[in-house]
């Protein structure tokens, strides 16, 4: 299957690293930034001069630009786009609105995140109640190969936005907090961050393939009395629970402020 992206931003750039390191790279690339087409051909992927002439190569377009600008670029190819896939990574950019866009086009709508650079994503699909079954089988294969695909309803997609696609950002915000915390005590930096890093890893395993609850990990850890029981102690009077479903919340209003 030949593959178009459009958009070669962050997340496109890092869609583009995923599918390199599977081994697909018949993928043609564009974007208004001709320097980001020339990093997606240093990765072997074939650059070209507009979105049309990307879309007249591809049976399938993953379309990876921001909401801003979905309309315009949606326009530019809506007549070279006729019964091929549309795979739309914006976010707040509804089915309807992309159907409304493209009404010849098959649309798709999916939520990954950049670890789909490291073939690690977990990616939400939507798609409308009609879509035929190869259609989606299609989109579901090429998100497969960048990681686990999780097909869900739009509303939830949306709502998982602020989860699974901010999350790599909280999960590094924590992160830098537990080096600098590890700093704090005498630990050098570099050692810090392999510490840090590594044990997420670790518990992350616990949690998604031991199968153990967040309440059974804190417990193996934390003796009751103990120093891990003082540190969460520390962190429940700091109400960071609390702070942490207020930052998620917020950043859900700002989605559906800008929803269109």
């Amino acid at each position: 299957m030949k593959l178009a992206l459009i958009g070669c931003g962050r997340l496109g750039f890092s869609i583009l690293q995923g599918l390199s390191r599977a081994g697909f790279l018949d993928v043609s690339v564009f974007d208004v930034d001709k320097s980001k087409v020339d990093k997606a051909k240093s990765l072997g992927f074939k650059p070209c001069q507009s979105s049309r002439e990307a879309v007249e190569q591809a049976e399938a377009v993953i379309l990876s630009v921001k909401p801003a600008v979905v309309e315009q670029a949606c326009q530019e190819i809506r007549d070279c786009c006729i019964d091929k896939l549309l795979i739309s990574t914006a976010a707040a950019t509804t089915l309807s609105k992309l159907k409304s866009l493209m009404p010849q086009s098959y649309v798709v709508r999916v939520m990954p995140n950049i670890a789909v650079s490291q073939n690690s994503s977990i990616t939400l699909l939507a798609h409308p109640p009609d879509a035929p079954e190869e259609v989606l089988e299609k989109a579901v294969n090429i998100f497969k190969l960048l990681g686990e695909v999780l097909v869900v309803d739009e509303e939830d997609l949306e709502r998982a936005t602020v989860i699974s696609g901010s999350g790599p950002a909280y999960i590094a915000y924590f992160t830098e907090a537990l080096v600098k915390a590890a700093v704090s005590i005498g630990l050098n930096e570099q050692l810090a961050l392999k510490l840090s890093t590594l044990t997420l890893s670790g518990a992350s395993k616990l949690l998604a393939e031991a199968g153990m609850s967040t309440r059974e990990v804190i417990d193996a850890v934390a003796t009751p009395g103990g120093l891990t029981a003082k540190a969460l102690e520390t962190l429940d009077s700091l109400k960071l629970k609390e702070g942490f479903t207020q930052a998620v919340l917020e950043a859900y209003k700002k989605l559906l402020s800008i929803r269109q």
